[in-house]
């Protein structure tokens, strides 16, 4: 029951999510390590392709980049409920850049190998379902909960838009 002489005020609506900080600074996040990841399934097959003309090794490297996602996804649940998210974001993308730049030397160097290629789409995939889960988790911390569907549709917008 209401108290007659308290007075109500209306709950102030919360600033535009382009205007969230916190939330551009993640989805922006998200958007270049989701581009990477879907570049670098495209790349890989055909890297290994131009390197040893095999469809077989070809499919191989593509297999391994998306073997870590049903081997490590519920490992990764628990991880991400257990750690600090953001830090476990930054940790994620650091060791999947540290992965491909050490790609990048060997092929400057000439020294890459088929194991090696396999060894970094493995360390991608795998950090990158880290990162997957712990951006989804950490999305309710950092939108309101009245804006979440909005950001929700943004993310999956995202998602769509690199798979193009």
């Amino acid at each position: 029951m209401r108290d007659p002489g308290v007075e109500e005020r209306p709950s102030q609506a919360p600033p535009p999510l382009r205007r969230n900080r916190d939330f551009l600074l993640l989805w922006t996040g998200q958007v270049a390590s989701t581009v990477g990841t879907r570049a670098s399934s495209v790349a890989f097959p055909l890297l290994v392709l131009a390197l040893t003309g095999s469809p077989f090794q070809a499919g191989l490297v593509g297999f391994a980049q998306t073997l870590p996602f049903p081997l490590l996804f519920l490992v990764a649940g628990v991880v991400v409920d257990r750690v600090d998210r953001k830090r476990l974001l930054l940790v994620a993308d650091g060791a999947r850049a540290v992965a491909f730049a050490s790609l990048v030397a060997a092929l400057a160097l000439d020294r890459v190998v088929l194991g090696h290629i396999l060894a970094v789409a493995f360390v991608e995939g795998a950090f990158f379902v880290f990162f997957r889960l712990a951006e989804s988790a950490a999305l309710p911390q950092v939108v309101p909960k009245e804006q979440l569907p909005t950001a929700v549709a943004q993310n999956q917008a995202r998602d769509q838009g690199a798979e193009l």
